[in-house]
């Protein structure tokens, strides 16, 4: 291998890890987003206490 080889190959190696920190740091916004996405739904499926509270409360009709 020749000096001018190696200089290559570190030079890609730097590349690449600057590459690999972007992907990194773009799935961790992915999985943030991701979580925030679930934890709104979650909060629309779910329902709140306030509205459990009032249903329980609701007197129901016989008939």
């Amino acid at each position: 291998m020749t000096q001018e080889d190696f200089a290559e190959a570190y030079k890609q190696l730097n590349e690449a890890e600057l590459q690999a920190s972007k992907l990194e740091k773009m799935l961790d916004n992915l999985d943030a987003k991701m979580d925030e996405i679930l934890k709104e739904a979650e909060d629309i499926t779910k329902p709140s206490a306030e509205t459990s509270e009032e249903v329980s409360q609701t007197p129901h009709k016989k008939d």
